[in-house]
């Protein structure tokens, strides 16, 4: 996440002067918080692992489209759909996550849990900023386009695996 955070002001100046930024991004997170919050009702109602499959899965999308697709399209409008796509699959997964732990977690340890969660996160964030502005020193953007693009899909077919080959039954079975 901390990767498309580093890479968005590079790519969106194609599209947006810098000191028009706002106008461009305002809207898309506002639209998308609106979409990831009306999503964040109907995925409280025992529909959590769903919801987090699906934000996952459109984060993981919303990777290709944003730095790859946008790539050989050259579109404005391609652009901004990928940017909704990841800001609605952020906000649905920063929804989600957090009721998604305390549900599987027995009650005796959700705290402790929700604190190796948040570590992770921390810890995603440290590595997601320094990893890509290292790229950004040592290769093109268009090589840490097509190495987001290996990497979503690489993740999306595992998970798409993982639910052939288990159902995430386990899941299931200990959210009731």
């Amino acid at each position: 996440m901390i990767t498309f955070y580093f890479y968005l002001p590079f790519l969106a100046t194609r599209y947006y002067r810098v000191s028009n930024f706002y106008e461009f991004l305002i809207p898309v997170v506002v639209i998308a918080g609106l979409i990831g919050v009306g999503l964040a009702e109907p995925a409280d109602r025992d529909k959590t692992v769903r919801f987090s499959l699906i934000s996952l899965i459109i984060l993981l999308i919303s990777a290709p489209v944003y730095f790859y697709l946008d790539y050989f399209i050259n579109n404005n409008i391609v652009f901004i759909l990928g940017v909704l796509a990841f800001y609605t699959g952020y906000i649905i997964s920063e929804i989600v996550f957090p009721t998604l732990i305390t549900r599987l977690a027995s009650k005796d340890s959700y705290g402790g849990n929700l604190g190796f969660y948040t570590s992770m996160q921390h810890a995603g964030v440290f590595l997601g900023g320094i990893i890509p502005g290292f790229l950004s020193i040592s290769i093109d953007l268009k090589s840490i386009q097509e190495i987001s693009l290996i990497i979503s899909m690489f993740i999306i077919i595992s998970i798409v695996i993982l639910y052939i080959t288990t159902g995430f039954n386990e899941i299931y079975k200990k959210n009731l």
